[in-house]
């Protein structure tokens, strides 16, 4: 009966002295000296080997141990150092212990400091070198859309914005992003030149973070509001991988790369400008199933063998154009596929409103009351706009610190910071007196005006009617993007029409991709031009006027009407000066009457048609904070100087709780809310709030916006409680007990703790 046992007895133990083999220990010295980006020593820093921390590094930076490590294995040894104003960058080595050699390791380990919340991203991009085989994290700033490293033999996503957007500057870095740091790893190889992507979620884009360097780590900040993160990696000879965990400040991520290669589908609609990924395309390989993109239009899968010379991917979509298509793959391409579709119905710009800019008038003529802004999104609406205000816009606006009403040409930029996609924010204007008038400016999400459409308002009952004529007219100016439908003989049907402002004659741009010889894209760009020989309600046809070389025009195409005014004859240059700086005023609007003849860069530049000039005698400029001015024309100007001046300067202070004293530069203004005018002050003023019994007093610079001093809504000013306060109101009301609460409740780190126990004892 033994017997039987005694087989299975020796596997065991055999089994058991090889497996004990990879714990065999050995003794090895491990000394460690942490500096920062400067060379200076980090005190402090925590020195972790296989994620178990075995110390500290003392005063001069130095961590030295003897430690039982096992042998034959790959051991992660990481330095990391706590802080509360600055994140470092962690850095990793990994070391192996030798059985039966003297094991040394001495390693310096380099830790690039950024400060947090710091606004110049440039400095901490500097502040870390991009490759360093031994110690550096390559430090860099999310850019706007995934661009595929060039070192792949891989078409990119960037080649997929059109050539314009692509030469244009790209999104400012996160100045408040939480901090990342990767490892990127094959086995015990760490994988250099490795990128690194986030996925964000509102923008549906696939954004770029960092490229690993040749110790395989890189480190980035992502955008506050992400509290998930979707992060894809990426490296030539690697499969690309895909991972989904909780974002926390500092987060390390270590990422394991098999070698092999991948099938990448990426489905992307370009709208408005804006890359989004397409969700839920099918995708099939040779006619079998695989699976569907996902929300930011990708799909990743490994290839396990080498593709058949005839391999074929299959996309197919609902709601978008084209329905079906088929991408061939062999030696001469690749396995990433970058496809555009169109939504079959077309998407409306999303569009933003401002409150209205209020010119007031200072003569005794009769004043008609501003419109609302409800009114006015009401007409938008009646127009087809896509209205994207309120509270969720709002809220987005707020975590970032912007005001939407306080946007100026020197400030646009930071529509950028805000998670929203905007296309368009439109600035009401109403000028009071007897020649009162309503302004729309259409401006883009780069700041430019594009459009601008102004009309006199005669009698009270009339405000509605110029609202909707001048909805209207904005609506049919801005760009209007659809999509080629199908082809109807020698022609096209689109699916734009009339109620998008379309008319017979229109010239249409059609956007597409222009292919290499391959099949691979070379870009996405311009591939011909056309014109509407018949427009519908909805629909209309168009015919081509030209093609461009390389491109085919089909279904899925994007199509486009652009009717920004084109200058006519020689430009006028209108400079706008600011009358006390002499400094640009720029976004300002440059009327003729109803007219608009066109509006101020950042340099306060407008070119005015010379032929549109020659209609009129006068011009009039306007901008929001400043009083409008007509200007003469002399004959035969080539350049025209508009000075203006500040107009009264309005005050809105609201405060939580209200009540409170308000005093601007010493000048007592009375009691919150606040709502008045007062002379202009200078571009900031110095704020004073307070007075409420138990709070403290608030003191702050402000500055002046177009819109003047406001200080309400999401920018209010909260007042502190002020416990000594309170507890001498309650005090003096005979309520001891409670007086003595409250002051005992004064943390020790408060500057007003000592004397709070003073007042106890």
């Amino acid at each position: 009966m033994s017997k039987r046992y005694v087989l299975p007895l020796l596997l065991t133990v055999s089994v058991g002295l090889v497996s004990g083999c990879r714990y065999f220990k050995s003794e090895a010295s491990l000394q460690i000296q942490a500096l920062n980006g400067d060379g200076e020593a980090l005190r402090n820093a925590k020195v972790m080997v296989n994620k178990v921390q075995v110390g500290n590094t003392d005063d001069k930076g130095f961590f030295k141990g003897n430690l039982e490590l096992p042998v034959d294995e790959p051991l992660l040894v990481e330095v990391s150092k706590p802080s509360t104003d600055t994140f470092y960058a962690p850095y990793f080595e990994t070391i192996k212990v030798k059985r039966g050699d003297v094991n040394t390791f001495k390693l310096t380990a380099t830790l690039y400091g950024i400060k947090q919340g710091s606004t110049d991203a440039n400095a901490a991009v500097e502040e870390a070198p991009t490759a360093d085989a031994t110690s550096a994290i390559a430090v860099s700033e999310p850019t706007e859309v995934l661009a595929v490293p060039s070192h792949l033999d891989t078409p990119t996503l960037a080649t997929a914005t059109d050539a314009t957007a692509a030469a244009q500057s790209k999104a400012a870095a996160e100045d408040n992003g939480r901090p990342l740091t990767y490892y990127i790893v094959s086995g015990r190889d760490p994988v250099e030149n490795a990128s690194v992507f986030y996925g964000d979620s509102t923008k549906k884009q696939w954004k770029h973070g960092c490229y690993t360097n040749a110790s395989g780590r890189c480190s980035f900040k992502v955008p506050e509001h992400l509290d998930n993160i979707v992060t894809l990696v990426r490296a030539k000879g690697f499969q690309t991988q895909s991972r989904t965990f909780q974002l926390l400040d500092g987060d390390k991520v270590r990422f394991e790369l098999n070698r092999g290669k991948s099938l990448e589908v990426f489905a992307i609609s370009p709208v408005q400008g804006n890359m989004e990924g397409v969700e839920s395309i099918k995708v099939s390989l040779n006619g079998k199933y695989l699976g569907l993109t996902d929300r930011f239009g990708s799909f990743i899968a490994p290839l396990d063998m080498e593709l058949p010379a005839d391999a074929k991917v299959q996309l197919e979509a609902d709601q978008w154009l084209p329905a079906k298509s088929e991408i061939s793959l062999n030696a001469q391409t690749n396995d990433s596929i970058i496809q555009h579709f169109q939504s079959i119905k077309p998407v409306a710009p999303k569009i933003a409103v401002m409150d209205f800019v209020v010119y007031r008038d200072k003569s005794d003529a009769a004043m008609l009351n501003p419109p609302t802004q409800e009114s006015l999104q009401a007409a938008l609406n009646q127009a087809g706009a896509n209205i994207v205000n309120g509270p969720a816009l709002n809220g987005k606006f707020a975590e970032y610190k912007v005001s939407l009403n306080d946007l100026t040409a020197s400030t646009w930029s930071q529509l950028r910071k805000v998670p929203e996609s905007l296309n368009y924010v439109i600035r009401p204007s109403f000028v009071e007196g007897p020649n009162a008038r309503i302004i729309l400016s259409a401006i883009d999400a780069q700041g430019q005006m594009v459009y601008s459409a102004s009309q006199s308002v005669k009698a009270k009952g009339s405000t509605q009617a110029v609202l909707t004529d001048l909805s209207n007219r904005i609506l049919q100016n801005i760009r209007h993007e659809g999509a080629i439908v199908e082809t109807v003989g020698e022609e096209f049907r689109i699916n734009i029409g009339k109620s998008h402002g379309i008319q017979a004659g229109d010239k249409i741009q059609v956007t597409g991709n222009i292919r290499l010889p391959t099949g691979e894209i070379s870009a996405w760009d311009t591939i011909a031009s056309a014109v509407v020989t018949e427009a519908g309600p909805e629909r209309s046809r168009i015919k081509l006027v030209q093609t461009q070389p390389n491109s085919k025009v089909e279904a899925g195409n994007s199509v486009s009407l652009d009717r920004r005014p084109k200058a006519n004859g020689e430009a006028v240059t209108v400079s706008i000066l600011e009358e006390q700086s002499q400094g640009p005023i720029g976004l300002a609007e440059v009327y003729s009457g109803d007219q608009w003849l066109g509006s101020s860069d950042l340099t306060g530049q407008a070119q005015v048609s010379e032929v549109d000039l020659l209609k009129t005698k006068d011009i009039n400029v306007f901008s929001p904070g400043y009083t409008p001015v007509t200007i003469a024309l002399a004959p035969g100007s080539k350049t025209i100087q508009a000075a203006l001046a500040h107009d009264a300067t309005p005050v809105q202070i609201e405060s939580q709780p209200s009540g409170a004293l308000v005093k601007i530069n010493g000048r007592d203004l009375g009691r919150t809310p606040i709502d008045t005018d007062i002379p202009y002050p200078g571009p900031s003023v110095n704020v004073e709030i307070g007075g409420v019994d138990g709070f403290e007093y608030i003191t702050r610079s402000q500055s002046v916006g177009s819109r003047g001093i406001v200080m309400k809504g999401n920018t209010q000013i909260t007042l502190n409680r002020d416990p000594q306060q309170a507890a001498r109101v309650l005090a003096s009301e005979g309520k001891l007990i409670d007086a003595a609460q409250i002051l005992e409740g004064i943390p020790e780190t408060d500057a007003a703790y000592l004397l709070a126990q003073h007042q106890l004892g």
